[in-house]
Parts: structure tokens; C-alpha cells; sequence
């Protein structure tokens, strides 16, 4: 039965009762133990689960009942993704024995529209870096070129989907997607229009934003030689240097027109980036969200890292803000979850 699935193909074999769930799950099944102890892009698996909503996808066959639009899809769950029951390490050592007492709500959400859950894919330790190398359980090979990093931090996903693993978006798939995504970006376009008519036509002429929403945050960019993705996984590789690069988001909304779930209408998003010392991009974000009405916006909310100098251009730029979003790194929370776990190690 091995073919190259995609989510259209295994809906509509299932469907056809051509293939069944199970069936499905257990040929992926084959292939990750056949290739998996090369390419290392798997670190959990768990059948039991996996089969379990198999069954319940061909119960509902057998029943005659409707599909949902996932049904008997086998995906794959990176393991910085929490799965009740099921070990979740994010790569790391720290979290080697953890296992969630929850789902996340993406996984609770695949699983109501009928995907098959495989197991838990490989990525760089708390999803820092770029190639799969930083994993603590080992680095995740190209499955098609075993010479080659797989990317990341995700290399353990895309792995998992370069050898057929997982099932490909066809082609038909993506185009309603876009599809979508353009019909909903003509009907936003429409709107600003619109508002941006009525507000012309308004007195006094010159009408300030409803609400501006400022994020900031922080990462290193780490330059890399010519030999990256061509270079073995197993060597560390060069390393050129490391810079701190900050950026913000300015999001403009406007209530005087609506979305259809009725929240302001976002009529600008404008970024600002910079690789260099907090003082000149803290002047540099407050420039531009003057430019889109700080000072004359009756709201004004921050959205902040737990960095140090991020808190200092919020306390001497946005000191008046209406309100600020304490916005901690996953990788902060994370720590904290080891730390109450393991307690008597550092």
C-alpha cells in the first residue's frame, strides 16, 4: 500500500474505505523504524495514541457519519509542543522525563479535526538554533542528503516530511489557501478604504488612531560561514560572530471601522529594527509611534521581553502606556518548569 500521501489523497482513500486509518498509521509506522535510527528525527512515539484515533476515524467510516477535514492524517509534533501523556523534553536534558499533564490547544484542535498524532520530533534544544544541531539527544540528518543539516529549528519536522514520514500539502491544498488568505486581504482593503473615506469626510480632518500596540523584542543573530548546510552535522562548523539584533512591531487599529469579528481594524503595521545599542532603538521606536499618533492615541499598550534594557525604553519612552504585557521567552518559562521539577539540580 506505500504511496506518497497527501492530506487530500488519505481523506478521500479513507473515505473510499480503500484504506483505513490504521492502516495508514502503521505503514508511517514502517518507515520511521526503518530510517529512523539514521536521520535521529524522531525523538518519542506513540502508537497507542496514534492508533486510538485511528480507530475512531474508522469508526466513523463504518458509521457513515462525516468526515472532519484531518481524518485519519498522520502528523508529526515538535517536541517543544506539550502532549498530554506523551514525553515532551524540548530537546533538552532538563526536561528528559517530563510528561504534560495537558495538551496544547494546536494539538486538542488537530486531533477534534481527525489527524493521527505519530510522536514528537527533534529540534534544537528549547528551539534555539537553526540547523538541528543543538539538540541534546543528537543532531537530525537531511534525509536526503545524510551530509547535510535539515534546517531549523524545526529539522526534526522537516525531516520527518522530506522522507515521507508525514503526509505533503498537494498543490490544491495551498491554492484554496491563498485563495482564502487574498479574498480576506481584498475584504481588509475594502475596509480601509472605506474608513479612511468616512474619516476624510469628518470633522475636525485630522482624526487620531483608537489604539496603538508597540512589541519589542530581542535575539542574537549568529553569522555563519560559507561551508553552512553543506557542512557534517557532527561538526560544530564555523562561527563567525554574534550580534544582538532588536526590532518592534507598531500596530495601528482604528474602531471607527470593524472588523467582521468586530475589533478595530488594523490599517498599518509598521517594524523597526536594529543592530546596535538599546538607547538608539529605543529613540528609533518611539520616532516612528509618534509618526502614528503617540501622544495622541487615547490607548497606547506595550508588549515587552523580560530583557533588562527592553524595560528601561519602556519606563523612560512609554512610562504613560495604558498598559504593558509582560512577555517572557518560552525558553524563561521552560527553566522555571525544570527548576519546580528538579529542584536539587542547577
Amino acid at each position: 500500500m506505500t504511496t506518497n500521501w497527501t492530506i487530500s489523497t488519505v481523506r478521500e482513500a479513507i473515505a473510499a474505505k480503500k484504506a483505513s486509518a490504521r492502516e495508514i498509521a502503521a505503514e508511517h509506522y514502517k518507515r520511521i523504524a526503518a530510517r529512523n535510527p539514521e536521520i535521529n528525527a524522531f525523538l518519542t512515539l506513540c502508537e497507542k495514541r496514534a492508533y486510538a484515533q485511528a480507530d475512531r476515524v474508522d469508526a466513523m467510516v463504518a458509521a457513515g457519519k462525516p468526515l472532519p477535514p484531518l481524518a485519519g492524517v498522520p502528523l508529526a509534533i515538535k517536541d517543544t509542543i506539550s502532549t498530554r501523556g506523551v514525553r515532551t523534553t524540548c530537546s533538552s536534558k532538563i526536561l528528559d522525563n517530563y510528561i504534560p499533564p495537558y495538551d496544547a490547544t494546536a494539538v486538542i484542535r488537530l486531533e477534534a479535526a481527525g489527524a493521527v498524532i505519530l510522536g514528537k520530533t527533534n529540534c534544537d534544544e528549547f528551539a534555539m538554533g537553526s540547523s538541528t544541531e543543538n539538540s541534546a539527544y543528537g543532531p537530525v540528518k537531511n534525509p536526503v542528503a545524510l551530509d547535510c543539516v535539515p534546517g531549523g529549528s524545526s529539522g526534526g519536522s522537516a525531516a520527518a516530511v522530506a522522507a515521507r514520514w508525514g503526509v505533503a500539502v498537494d498543490d490544491a491544498v495551498i491554492h484554496q489557501q491563498v485563495q482564502r488568505a487574498g479574498e480576506r486581504a481584498e475584504q481588509q482593503a475594502q475596509a480601509r478604504t472605506a474608513a479612511s473615506a468616512t474619516l476624510a469626510a469628518a470633522s475636525p480632518p485630522a482624526v487620531s488612531p483608537d489604539a496603538l500596540v508597540i512589541m519589542m523584542d530581542g535575539w542574537l543573530l549568529r553569522h555563519r560561514g560559507t561551508d553552512w548546510g553543506r557542512k557534517p552535522v557532527e561538526e560544530a562548523g564555523e562561527r563567525v560572530a554574534w550580534q544582538e539584533c532588536k526590532s518592534a512591531v507598531i500596530y495601528h487599529l482604528r474602531h471607527a471601522a470593524k472588523t467582521a469579528g468586530e475589533r478595530g481594524l488594523l490599517v498599518e503595521k509598521f517594524v523597526v529594527t536594529h543592530v546596535g545599542e538599546p538607547l538608539e532603538f529605543g529613540r528609533r521606536v518611539q520616532a516612528e509611534a509618534r509618526r502614528r499618533g503617540l501622544g495622541e492615541a487615547p490607548q497606547v499598550f506595550v508588549v515587552a521581553d523580560g530583557g533588562v534594557w527592553i524595560w528601561n525604553i519602556v519606563a523612560d519612552r512609554f512610562a504613560a502606556a495604558t498598559g504593558v504585557l509582560d512577555f517572557y521567552h518560552a525558553s524563561q518559562h521552560l527553566w522555571d518548569l525544570a527548576h519546580t521539577l528538579h529542584p536539587d539540580n542547577e
